[in-house]
């Protein structure tokens, strides 16, 4: 098994890396067979239509395809009442929760203030 090195955002030379990194902390890469874990957790959570042509794609920063295919059909599939987002960026998975969830839901929405984002 390999040992991660995880480096501290001050020491990286990307500065825009290191910024979402600081916000973002942790490793959120989703491996391949993601769809086949998803399913046996959820059985036909497969089968719910998916087009990232409604969702569109991601620019940079944001979710990227398969995080943004998860969140829907996790979504879609549990039909939750309550839905918490930490770290909203520029709200693609506000809208995704917001589209796929039934009407009656409440979204909160958690990220650090404007200031210390370096916004504003």
């Amino acid at each position: 098994m390999r040992k991660t090195n995880l480096l501290l955002p001050t020491e990286l030379s990307n500065k825009v890396l290191a910024e979402r990194f600081r916000r973002h902390p942790g490793q959120y890469m989703i491996g391949e067979g993601w769809q086949e874990d998803l399913n046996k957790i959820f059985p036909g959570v497969m089968n719910i239509p998916y087009d990232i042509s409604k969702v569109g794609r991601p620019t940079y920063g944001e979710m990227n395809e398969s995080e943004t295919e998860l969140l829907f059909r996790i979504v879609s599939w549990l039909q939750p009442r309550l839905l918490v987002e930490y770290g909203t960026l520029y709200g693609r998975g506000t809208k995704i929760m917001a589209e796929q969830s039934p009407q009656n839901a409440r979204i909160l929405t958690v990220d650090l203030p404007d200031e210390e984002r370096g916004i504003g």
